[in-house]
C-alpha cells in the first residue's frame, strides 16, 4: 500500500438497545509508511475531534467528550539494504534480493533502540491472522536451513 491507511476495527458501547449509551468506544488501526511521523496523524485527529466534533456533541450534552488513547505502537523498520545485518540475512537466506514486509513486527522496537534488525521466519502474511492460519512445511524447512546457517556462522572459529 503506497500510503498511510486507517480503519475502524471495533466499535462497542451501550448496555441495551433501548438505552442511550453512556460510552461508545472506537478502536482504530493506523498503518503508516516508513519515515512517517504517526504523531502528526494523531494530532490531526485530536484537533478535528476537539474543534469540530466535541462542540457539536456539547449541543446535545455538556458532559460529552472524546478521549484518544494510544494502546499500542509499532515503529517502522527500515533497515537499509546495504546494512551488515541485511547482507548477512540475504547470505543466510541464499538470496541477493532484499525483501520488505507490509505488516508490523516487534523489529521496529529493536531498530528504534539501535539494535541492527531484520525480520525472518517461516510463514506468509497471506495465511496469517485469519481463520485456519497455517505455515507450509516447506517454509518451516527453509527457516530451519536459515537458522542452521546462522548457528554455523555464529559458532565458526
Amino acid at each position: 500500500v503506497p500510503h498511510t491507511t486507517m480503519q475502524t476495527a471495533m466499535i462497542s458501547g451501550g448496555t441495551a438497545p433501548n438505552i442511550v449509551p453512556r460510552d461508545c468506544e472506537f478502536r482504530f488501526d493506523m498503518r503508516y509508511l516508513p519515515g512517517t511521523d504517526p504523531a502528526e496523524f494523531i494530532e490531526r485527529i485530536e484537533r478535528y475531534a476537539q474543534t469540530a466534533l466535541v462542540p457539536e456533541m456539547h449541543q446535545v450534552s455538556g458532559d460529552a467528550g472524546i478521549v484518544l488513547e494510544l494502546l499500542a505502537e509499532a515503529p517502522d523498520l527500515n533497515t537499509p539494504d546495504g546494512d551488515r545485518i541485511a547482507c548477512l540475512g540475504m547470505l543466510l537466506a541464499g538470496t541477493s534480493v532484499p525483501g520488505r514486509v507490509g505488516f508490523a513486527t516487534d523489529g521496529g522496537h529493536f531498530h528504534r533502540a539501535g539494535v541492527p534488525t531484520i525480520v525472518v521466519g517461516p510463514g506468509s502474511i497471506d495465511q496469517a491472522h485469519k481463520p485456519n492460519e497455517y505455515i507450509e512445511l516447506a517454509q518451516v524447512a527453509r527457516c530451519e536451513l536459515f537458522l542452521t546457517r546462522l548457528r554455523d556462522k555464529l559458532t565458526a572459529r
